[in-house]
């Protein structure tokens, strides 16, 4: 889902870890928590991400709660269109990505 906003605080939907917090070339800055939720298809962990970010407020391995912010929306990233907040429920993280031929910097 996108929404338009910009430089505004993001916050934690569940309890959860920070399984990823980095940047990617497309996605810009994002932050990625696995929560305890499976996907009743997969049965794996369901991941929310959030993409194209000005700034992150956690690192990788954290663990955060509900409500806690977690980053600043913004519009970075090549796969942007202007400032919003994407945000993405998806069962596997590594591969729901797909970007092989980018390279991930934390």
């Amino acid at each position: 889902m996108d929404i338009a906003v910009n430089k505004e605080p993001v916050y934690s939907p569940q309890k959860g870890t920070v399984l990823s917090a980095g940047f990617w070339l497309s996605a810009g800055n994002y932050v990625a928590i696995e929560t305890k939720d499976r996907d009743p298809d997969t049965d794996k962990k369901l991941v929310i991400r959030f993409l194209h970010l000005k700034s992150k407020s956690v690192s990788t391995g954290e663990s955060v709660s509900r409500g806690e912010e977690i980053a600043v929306s913004g519009n970075t990233g090549t796969a942007t269109t202007g400032p919003h907040l994407e945000d993405q429920t998806v069962p596997n993280f590594k591969k729901a990505f797909n970007i092989s031929d980018e390279k991930e910097k934390n």
